[in-house]
Formats: C-alpha cells, sequence, structure tokens
C-alpha cells in the first residue's frame, strides 16, 4: 500500500498541492478518503474541506455528489502551459549557466500563472 501521507508531505509544500496531487492519481474521492490519505499531525478535516471547497470555486476540481475529481479544463491548461515552456527556442551558443536560467523563468512564469489563474 501506498504511504500517501509521507509522500505528499514531502513532495508537495502545501494542502492544496497535495490534494491536485492525490487525486491525480487516484480519483474521484471523497472529501474524507482525501483526508485519511494525506492528513498530518497539525491538518485537519475542516482544513482539507475548506481547501477543497476553495480548489472548486477556483475552477480546478469536479465535485459530483460527493466525490472530488481534477477538472478536464485545468489538466488541458497545464498541458498547453508545458507545451508552451516545452516549445521555448534557445539559441544554441548560450552557455549552459544561462540556458537553466531561461528555463528556471518559464518555469517561474508557469507558477505565477497557475497561482493568479487559480488561486493555488
Amino acid at each position: 500500500m501506498v504511504d500517501y501521507q509521507r509522500y505528499l508531505s514531502k513532495v508537495y509544500p502545501n494542502t492544496k498541492a497535495r490534494i491536485i496531487a492525490l487525486l491525480s492519481i487516484s480519483a474521484p474521492l471523497s472529501a474524507k478518503s482525501i483526508y485519511h490519505k494525506i492528513k498530518y499531525t497539525s491538518l485537519t478535516y475542516h482544513a482539507i474541506y475548506k481547501a477543497l471547497n476553495e480548489l472548486k470555486m477556483s475552477n480546478v476540481l469536479l465535485k459530483e455528489g460527493n466525490l472530488y475529481s481534477i477538472k478536464p479544463d485545468f489538466c488541458n491548461q497545464l498541458i498547453e502551459q508545458i507545451r508552451h515552456i516545452k516549445g521555448i527556442q534557445i539559441p544554441p551558443d548560450i552557455a549552459f549557466a544561462d540556458k537553466f536560467d531561461m528555463i528556471i523563468e518559464n518555469i517561474h512564469m508557469l507558477r505565477e500563472s497557475l497561482n493568479g489563474e487559480f488561486n493555488i
């Protein structure tokens, strides 16, 4: 059995990111199931429920009955942003450090646009 609590708490920095990560590999899930899979010492059911509602209001999650899943539109926008980053042309004569900086800058732009658009 996968130890979701340990894995998600190490890899993802906040509750909303953990919820999205969990639902990306095992959806749909109820709020109670999500809580039991990602809780850790200082996280309450109320905190999970609040994060789920905020993600739903931000059009990241879809709720059908009592089950949550990731909205296809959210996935499509992520895919488009990744395609944009992958499509960036980096001239061959630029030093490795500068190439790395360009890639990191584009990742930060993606993160900022997602934070603004989806309030993650």
